[in-house]
């Protein structure tokens, strides 16, 4: 999902679950939380993902050199998926035939 919101909170974010690099930053986390909030506008939103930008380029000790693989199972039931190349996120629809 093309959003610095989603990337942030859900990897970052130092009280998410699937923050596996263990990283907690209060001033990330309220920036996070700013980009959450629906009444802000589009301008102050974008100031709060370049800021977080900006806050993990000085801050965060990781640099990301490789991603997990993107492993997709299906039983002969399912069919319509299309492999998306690359690990992109994408539209599928798929239909489950029953016996």
């Amino acid at each position: 999902i093309a959003s610095p919101y989603y990337a942030a909170a859900n990897y970052m974010l130092s009280t998410s679950p699937t923050n596996s690099y263990g990283w907690d930053n209060a001033a990330f986390d309220d920036l996070t939380v700013e980009m959450r909030k629906g009444s802000n506008s589009l301008e102050e939103r974008a100031q709060a993902a370049q800021d977080l930008s900006d806050l993990l380029l000085t801050e965060f000790p990781v640099l990301f050199l490789v991603d997990t693989a993107w492993m997709h199972a299906w039983n002969d039931q399912v069919s319509g998926y299309a492999h998306q190349q690359g690990g992109v996120v994408g539209a599928a629809y798929l239909t489950k035939t029953t016996s």
